[in-house]
Parts: structure tokens; C-alpha cells; sequence
């Protein structure tokens, strides 16, 4: 089975303190073999310049890597994916990040970057995008 998750190159310095970042070795264009992930690393830190952002595919062994990680967490700060998927990887699990080369990502779990891709989308769309920007243009006013 596959394992793989959506990786974006990183555009703003800010970006490495909000994201799990990897890396790996190149096995086709796009698609790199995890070797590292690393959660919220901040720029000095950061393996490379690519971020984990979206769409994993796991396989269900991590169920297991779950319980164990739930029965160690502390309650303190944030209970991520990342450090699980390393400890699969140092397991000998293999997992990809498959590069958005030809899309764009939009970051729904911050609530600013929510409401703007909800107006960009709402902005194409056929049936209300010209209301909408009818009325965002009169609340600029």
C-alpha cells in the first residue's frame, strides 16, 4: 500500500513554523521517498523547503502507533501526525510527499486563510460570484 501525504514548497518564512516539513531522495519529478518529518521546525531547523500540508494516506498500522502515542502524550502543546509518521519510518515503513505542482493549496486549518479561500471559491462561482463581488466591492466602499 502506498503511503503518502501532499507536500508544497514553502514561500514564506512564516510557513515553517506552521507546518511539518521533509525530505527525502527524488524518485520521479514530484515525488519524494520520506526519510524525515519534522513538525514545525522554524526555518533554522528545517530539513528542506518542502511542507507536508494535506491529503495523507496511511496505512492501518498506524492505529497501533496511535494508541501508544495517545497513552504517552502529556496533554501539553499539540498532538500531531508528524512525529508518528517518523517512528513508522524509522520502522521501515516507506511514505512519499507528492508535490502540488499544478494546483493550489488552501490552508483550511487557520481561520484566516478559511474565509479567504471560502471568497476565493465563492468568487468563481457560476451562480453567485458576481453577487458576491458586487457586495464585497460595496463593503470596501
Amino acid at each position: 500500500m502506498a503511503r503518502f501525504c501532499r507536500v508544497k514548497k514553502i514561500t514564506d518564512d512564516s510557513e515553517f513554523d506552521r507546518y511539518g516539513v521533509i525530505n527525502g531522495q527524488g524518485v520521479k519529478d514530484g515525488v519524494i521517498k520520506m526519510t524525515n518529518i519534522v513538525e514545525k521546525p522554524g526555518k533554522e531547523n528545517a530539513p528542506s523547503d518542502l511542507a507536508s500540508v494535506s491529503s495523507y494516506l496511511l496505512p492501518g498500522e498506524i492505529f497501533g502507533y496511535l494508541d501508544k502515542a495517545k497513552e504517552e502524550f502529556d496533554g501539553n502543546g499539540e498532538f500531531t501526525i508528524q512525529p508518528i509518521m517518523q517512528q513508522m519510518i524509522d520502522d521501515g515503513f516507506d511514505f512519499y510527499g507528492v508535490e502540488i505542482t499544478n494546483g493550489t493549496y488552501y490552508d483550511t486549518g487557520d481561520k484566516l486563510e478559511y474565509l479567504k479561500t471560502v471568497i476565493d471559491f465563492g468568487l468563481r462561482d457560476p451562480n453567485f460570484g458576481d453577487k458576491l463581488r458586487a457586495h464585497l466591492t460595496d463593503r470596501l466602499k
